[in-house]
């Protein structure tokens, strides 16, 4: 998931994740991402979100009931070196 982009409708921008973390006595799983602006990745991260949160902007989602990835909606998460 590090290195995807995907847009935050809630603050309006294309962002790319930068790192995952488990966060709290809760344990919840962060990522968090800096902003893209004028094509071009911030160097400092603006913000984090829950994981799950992201799978869903990313398109990427899990039933609950078979545990299974349905779809990633076309995104290419191997790096080719053809």
């Amino acid at each position: 998931m590090v290195g995807l982009e995907f847009y935050d409708p809630e603050e309006d921008m294309r962002v790319v994740v930068t790192r995952i973390e488990v966060k709290g006595r809760s344990r919840h799983i962060v990522g968090y991402y800096e902003r893209i602006i004028n094509d071009t990745v911030e160097e400092k991260e603006y913000q984090r979100m829950h994981v799950a949160e992201i799978e869903k902007l990313l398109g990427i989602y899990a039933d609950d009931d078979t545990n299974h990835a349905l779809a990633l909606c076309d995104l290419d998460l191997v790096e080719r070196t053809d």
